[in-house]
């Protein structure tokens, strides 16, 4: 069976445990995660919704951000992408006088000791006067399945 390409350019990272395929690219929200499983000899994929591959329902994890007491939807007032070394994905965007670099990475190599992910900010206040900034994150984890060659759900609940 041949399934058509997402309808969503997704960036994609990840190294040797871990990947992040679907990473939104109008405000870098991760709608799945999937991590490989020796004894189901497959991956275990996280998600928010069960219909990850076209953005529907909640992410997985959402960055949020506030400035003063006002929160800002990521990339509200566009986002640029680029890759950097080829392989990790990086934006950068504007929040009113802020502006924000954000990179996502899944680290590799001999000094990646433990499997995991990263999102590393740079925030640069380009107005006058001095602001507070908090960068978090949001999530919802709506479905999991287990793939092989094709995905099947978990009947389980989540815990």
């Amino acid at each position: 069976m041949i399934f058509p390409p997402p309808q969503i350019p997704w960036q994609i990272t990840g190294n040797h445990w871990l990947t992040l395929p679907c990473i939104h690219p109008a405000d870098a929200s991760i709608y799945a995660a999937g991590v490989v499983h020796a004894q189901s000899r497959g991956a275990v994929e996280f998600a928010g919704h069960a219909d990850f591959v076209e953005a529907r329902g909640a992410p997985l994890a959402r960055v949020v951000i506030s400035i003063g007491d006002r929160e800002y939807p990521l990339g509200s007032e566009g986002i640029a992408w680029e890759r950097e070394l080829g392989w990790i994905p990086s934006f950068a965007c504007r929040l009113g006088a802020v502006m924000l670099r954000g990179t996502i990475c899944a680290p590799h190599g001999r000094n990646a000791d433990v499997s995991g992910a990263v999102i590393l900010f740079s925030v640069e206040n380009r107005g006058h006067a001095p602001l507070q900034v908090a960068i978090g994150l949001k999530g919802s984890l709506g479905h999991r399945q287990v793939r092989v060659r094709t995905a099947r759900g978990f009947s389980d609940s989540h815990s």
